[in-house]
């Protein structure tokens, strides 16, 4: 694998084994994860991401699977809620249990994001913006104020007139209260288990773009175990692939890059529109270098969660980005 591919997909797999299609119970998901991270494509996996209202069921296994040296990474799933009085309510309820959680585990866990959908009585810029400070008052009590938050629009809004508002709001609380440290982001949906909740291409280059130009990271969930689009014939609809999503991401800092042209990357069924070499990485008359991916997956386009990870890798060795002998000797 080309050392551009490695920057590209290092840490990409927050691994959802809790949810559906694979919806497998506690016990075996995070027996999966520990396994995982001994494999020689242990690089590409993140996250093991776990419910706030589940996080007692880890105890038995904090001191089995994980260690100092090697600590359970965390995303932490909020319960939202419906109206902002119930949404606010149930972060405090959220946050109370992680506190208690960490303060259980401070040297075996690590915890590294929470990530929340949005009421669905909240869309003006000024609502939003008073929501967010309110959940951002909320981490200082529990020392979490470094803890950054991807916050989800809710489904029931229209996303091309709220989608913008939702952005730039978190945008504006993360320069106001975070800075760097804690910066909070945007949550993209990719799919589901039916046709209907797969985005349009539109749809998903809008939340790229908007969040790049932002200047907020953007994380995705939800179907894509496949690294590029394709249709599923089982759902009847076309399926967004998660190298199409980060090489769109990665492609959004490029001042020239507008937001068709995101479209179009995202469309791309193959790999040969892109010229892939180990420092380098082309598209249209583009070069971006290690250090320009590298610097994008910290700020733009941060990770994407799977309830799958053996999948997302069996389709990339199909495809000849991945080598499992390479990966082997990289570890040796």
């Amino acid at each position: 694998m080309q050392a551009i591919l490695r920057h590209l997909l290092s840490d990409v797999i927050d691994y959802a084994g809790l949810f559906p299609p694979a919806q497998l119970d506690f016990d075996q998901a995070i027996r999966n994860f520990a396994a995982y991270r001994k494999e020689p494509e242990s690089w590409m996996l993140a996250r093991f991401i776990c419910p706030a209202k589940w996080l007692n069921e880890l105890d038995p296994y904090i001191n089995e699977l994980f260690s100092k040296s090697e600590p359970l990474r965390l995303s932490i799933l909020g319960q939202g809620g419906a109206t902002s009085t119930e949404f606010i309510a149930n972060v405090e309820y959220d946050l109370q249990q992680v506190s208690e959680f960490v303060n259980r585990y401070q040297v075996n866990i690590r915890l590294e994001a929470f990530e929340i959908r949005l009421p669905d009585d909240c869309s003006d810029s000024s609502s939003l913006h008073q929501l967010l400070r309110e959940v951002a008052s909320r981490l200082e009590p529990y020392q979490l104020t470094a803890l950054p938050i991807y916050y989800e629009a809710s489904p029931k809004l229209d996303w091309l007139t709220t989608w913008s508002i939702i952005i730039n709001s978190i945008a504006r609380v993360s320069d106001e209260l975070m800075g760097e440290a804690g910066r909070s982001g945007f949550k993209i949906r990719c799919g589901g288990v039916e046709a209907a909740a797969f985005p349009s291409l539109e749809k998903v280059a809008s939340g790229i773009w908007l969040t790049s130009r932002a200047g907020i990271p953007a994380k995705f969930t939800a179907g894509l175990h496949h690294p590029l689009r394709h249709y599923n014939q089982e759902l009847k609809t076309e399926m967004h692939g998660f190298l199409n999503v980060f090489l769109a991401g990665i492609m959004s800092t490029v001042e020239s890059i507008g937001e068709m042209d995101l479209r179009e990357i995202l469309a791309l069924q193959t790999v040969d529109s892109f010229n892939i070499s180990d420092t380098d990485l082309k598209w249209n008359g583009i070069n971006l270098t290690n250090e320009d991916v590298i610097a994008a997956r910290q700020r733009v386009v941060t990770s994407f969660g799977s309830c799958s990870f053996d999948e997302p890798r069996e389709d990339l060795e199909a495809i000849g980005l991945l080598n499992h002998s390479y990966e082997t000797q990289e570890q040796s």
